[in-house]
């Protein structure tokens, strides 16, 4: 039984893994496409990905210092909770009091997260990453936090709503085939994942441009095959 937990936690670990690399991999794509696309430049998927692996260390290093502000974060409210509850009796007012502070620290690490988001983007657009990506995040987004705030509540109410229905919609499913709605569900979280980030690439070039950083934008060129004979010059003869 021993071996068998040691391999099931390995495994467990391997995949774990494995999985946080993939999607900060997918998420560093989304950013450099993003990115891309707003510049108005061309990029090939080759080179998209290329880019998107070059980047991924200072995405990966960017995450876990931001993991590690989050979870510091959340055991200062759990211990402020659990501090609420042994000095005061558990009484009804005690618990709905929690209760309200337990939203209040909810929107305010949402509003936290804000600069958390826009460090990933600068992780990934500028070469620097980790303590440097939040300081320079947190500089960008002055004066426009409220916008990142009000997407982060769109985002995470669209998550909400869409896993309530699907967790609702289950039920009516066959227990054979309850995967179905599971992954949709996944499906759907990533697309609103992928459209944060994507959101937060365009609010990182407009921070920039309020904080008056040169934002190079290319209009996007075609061109036009002409006809060319002996008796159609290059060159007009008139042309000086």
């Amino acid at each position: 039984m021993t071996d068998n937990l040691r391999l099931c936690v390995g495994l467990g670990f391997i995949f774990f893994c494995a999985f946080i690399f993939t999607s900060l991999f997918f998420v560093t794509a989304s950013i450099i496409g993003s990115a891309v696309t707003y510049c108005r430049k061309d990029l090939s998927t080759k080179e998209l990905l290329l880019r998107a692996a070059k980047s991924l260390k200072r995405t990966v290093v960017s995450w876990l210092y931001i993991k590690l502000l989050d979870l510091g974060y959340c055991l200062l409210v759990a211990l402020l909770l659990l501090l609420l509850v042994l000095i005061f009796n558990i009484t009804f007012t005690i618990l709905a009091f929690s209760m309200i502070l337990l939203v209040v620290a909810l929107f305010f690490r949402t509003y936290l997260d804000v600069v958390w988001s826009l460090a990933l983007v600068v992780s990934v657009l500028e070469d620097i990453c980790g303590i440097e990506a939040l300081g320079k995040a947190a500089r960008l987004v002055k004066g426009s936090k409220l916008r990142g705030f009000f997407l982060n509540l769109f985002v995470a109410f669209s998550m909400s709503m869409f896993n309530g229905l699907v967790t609702i919609g289950t039920v009516a499913f066959p227990e054979n085939a309850r995967m179905v709605p599971s992954i949709f569900s996944y499906s759907i979280t990533c697309l609103i994942t992928m459209f944060s980030y994507m959101s937060y690439t365009v609010l990182y070039y407009e921070c920039k441009k309020t904080h008056g950083e040169e934002v190079e934008r290319k209009p996007s060129t075609e061109y036009t095959e002409v006809a060319f004979t002996e008796s159609t010059p290059l060159l007009s003869a008139d042309a000086p």
